[in-house]
């Protein structure tokens, strides 16, 4: 289901920020690149929004952040990795170096789901984490991601 939503333009490396709400306005600012600001402005509301209810730290590493608006008419992903972690208030209070920032339409709640517990399975595998976090080259960090997709789907066939 990831390979629909990740785009190696979508793909943000190494970036040097360690405020986790300063993070959330810059990623979502890179995920609205093209959106008016008015736009803009609305998806990282949302995603703001949601973090202040409950942290979207899961724990082993990984944040989710994610909003959900009218602003957009379809569900759209992007991946950060940090190699300095993160404090984001996860539930198992470690530190975060991988962020999936998740956007989508108010009715896709279906989709929706699907994608937060696909990239959570995703990254619940150390080894997955370790080479995302090792590997430089964007377009690979998505074929490992495309790949392990494809594993998924095989398995299930």
């Amino acid at each position: 289901m990831l390979e629909k939503f990740i785009r190696p333009e979508r793909i943000v490396l190494d970036l040097n920020i360690k405020n986790k709400w300063k993070i959330l306005e810059v990623l979502t600012r890179i995920y609205c690149k093209d959106m008016p600001d008015k736009i803009k402005d609305n998806i990282f509301y949302s995603v703001l929004w949601r973090e202040m209810k409950f942290s979207t730290g899961l724990g082993g590493g990984i944040a989710i952040p994610h909003g959900r608006t009218e602003c957009v008419s379809e569900l759209g992903l992007l991946f950060a990795r940090f190699n300095k972690s993160i404090n984001w208030h996860s539930i198992d209070s470690k530190r975060v170096n991988y962020v999936f920032l998740v956007i989508g339409p108010m009715d896709a709640t279906e989709t929706y789901l699907n994608i937060l517990s696909n990239i959570s399975k995703l990254l619940s595998r150390k080894m997955m984490r370790k080479t995302i976090l090792e590997t430089n080259n964007i377009k690979k960090i998505c074929q490992l991601i495309l790949n392990s997709e494809e594993r998924k789907t095989k398995r299930y066939k």
